[in-house]
């Protein structure tokens, strides 16, 4: 009876530690890639889920999006909401912060390479009030989030749409249109680009190979696996000179780019060498139209 009362204690401790990180997925049709991780208290309720390789997903995550998408390597912080019925897109190497709200009611589009920080909301509808009674707010409108967009953290948007390479700065509150290559601050948002300069300045193809092997030899440095298999990285300009890249991870410094096999390895180098180098693959950086269109 003694060995008996003690197998149920450890079967309830087991349970206790296991289940809490055994996502709740209720879904018609879902994919999900190689190397996702899962925090405790998943949920997820929708028709079609898509989620891409090696992307985290924090504790306590709830998604319930009619439709709901995001590509390779993202990153959801714990406690994130995203509240249907609607569709959400996402692309590439995307990043949450935690404690934020996606909404999809309008159809939510987020590209490649964007970062939200925590605390952030993003809208796509306003409803408020009985329509029997006369009440005109009642209104859903799509969110267009470009590739390269900074959210630094607790913005509240809008939906609008923002341009490519812009930047939003800490609390602010978006309501109008956000142009292409600048940085917006304030409630509501206005144009403080003079102030502090273009969010990006143009590498030649040198200074990208010389910033992209700094990178991976600091990656290298702080993880044995890829100091054990530095051989196997392979940096080129024109992926049309194919070599034997069988066994290799192949990225092109020029475009940002690398030639997926999915791999471990793979995965493991460009989950390392995330924020500060987001590449994508080759297949689908024609542009993020096309990427978001082959999740």
């Amino acid at each position: 009876m003694n060995i008996l009362y003690r197998m149920r204690r450890i079967l309830r401790r087991v349970r206790s530690y296991v289940l809490p990180w055994i996502p709740y997925i209720e879904c018609e049709r879902a994919v999900i890639g190689k190397g996702v991780v899962f925090g405790r208290g998943v949920l997820v309720r929708c028709d079609d889920l898509y989620i891409g390789d090696g992307c985290i997903i924090g504790d306590n995550v709830i998604i319930e999006a009619s439709q709901f998408s995001i590509g390779d390597f993202g990153t959801i912080g714990r406690s994130c909401l995203f509240p249907g019925p609607g569709k959400i897109q996402i692309g590439h190497n995307f990043w949450l912060g935690r404690d934020c709200i996606v909404d999809s009611q309008g159809g939510t589009s987020i590209g490649n390479n964007v970062g939200i920080g925590a605390g952030s909301q993003l809208w796509t509808h306003m409803k408020y009030g009985s329509l029997l009674d006369g009440c005109r707010f009642h209104t859903t409108k799509p969110l267009n989030v470009s590739d390269n967009v900074w959210l630094v953290g607790h913005v509240l948007c809008s939906p609008v749409n923002i341009g490519p390479r812009s930047i939003i700065m800490f609390g602010s509150l978006v309501t109008k249109e956000i142009m292409a290559d600048t940085v917006v601050a304030g409630v509501p948002t206005q144009d403080v680009t003079s102030k502090f300069g273009r969010p990006f300045d143009p590498l030649l193809p040198q200074e990208r190979k010389e910033l992209l092997l700094d990178h991976i030899n600091r990656a290298c440095e702080a993880d044995h696996v890829l100091r054990e298999n530095r051989s196997k990285f392979s940096l080129v300009q024109n992926e049309s000179t194919r070599e034997d890249w069988s066994d290799k991870v192949v990225i092109n410094f020029e475009t940002g780019t690398y030639i997926k096999r999915n791999t471990s390895l793979e995965r493991r180098l460009i989950r390392k060498l995330l924020p500060d180098i987001k590449l994508l693959p080759s297949t689908l950086c024609v542009g993020s139209d096309q990427s978001r269109n082959n999740l």
